[in-house]
């Protein structure tokens, strides 16, 4: 395999394990911040479990095909990998620049001591 073509590929998959960590380091408010309908379907349909696991195959389905798309038809291969690698790229720069921002922070923060206050609430009255 071309050493830039695997370095796009093996870069495509770096940014989706990013992108599941920080999934699941706000996972108390991904609902209110995931901005994918698909997404926000999947976390009210059948919670973070069923995302985590829908993503991951997503990722996985994606990685084989590019390397099957690799060995078949080598041009569409650099055009499919080139485009994923840019729309990679922009999504490893939200991550960073808008998820790490304090507001973000702060808004999970919050909502953990929302739901621990919830809870304490709760076993007071049972």
């Amino acid at each position: 395999m071309n050493i830039i073509y695997f370095i796009f590929w093996l870069s495509i998959a770096a940014i989706s394990c990013i992108d599941l960590y920080w999934a699941i380091r706000i996972r108390e408010s991904l609902l209110q911040l995931e901005l994918n309908p698909i997404g926000i379907f999947l976390l009210k349909a059948g919670g973070i479990e069923l995302f985590m696991a829908l993503k991951m195959f997503g990722t996985i389905l994606v990685l084989f095909i590019l390397y099957f798309l690799y060995m078949n038809n080598r041009k569409l291969a650099w055009c499919v990998t080139t485009v994923l690698f840019i729309l990679q790229g922009m999504l490893c720069y939200h991550l960073f620049h808008v998820n790490s921002e304090p507001f973000i922070i702060k808004k999970t923060k919050y909502y953990r001591q929302t739901k621990e206050l919830e809870v304490k609430s709760y076993i007071k009255e049972q």
